[in-house]
């Protein structure tokens, strides 16, 4: 599993996907390590800048499951 911050360093060293990170989709979950908080993207990003998409909990990324 990677987290959001592994996929944003790979956007920006160009190593996710050819030339950036994948997009938060629609259906993808993310899960807090800690707690077990989940959340579920009911509306896919459609940003041109993959770094700005964060989800955090427990002061630490989640990890999309």
């Amino acid at each position: 599993m990677s987290t959001i911050s592994e996929k944003m360093g790979q956007a920006k060293s160009g190593e996710a996907n050819g030339s950036r990170a994948e997009l938060p989709r629609r259906g993808d979950r993310f899960r807090c390590r800690h707690c077990g908080m989940e959340v579920e993207v009911t509306t896919g990003c459609k940003c041109s800048d993959p770094g700005h998409v964060q989800f955090r909990c427990c002061g630490q990324e989640m990890a999309k499951s």
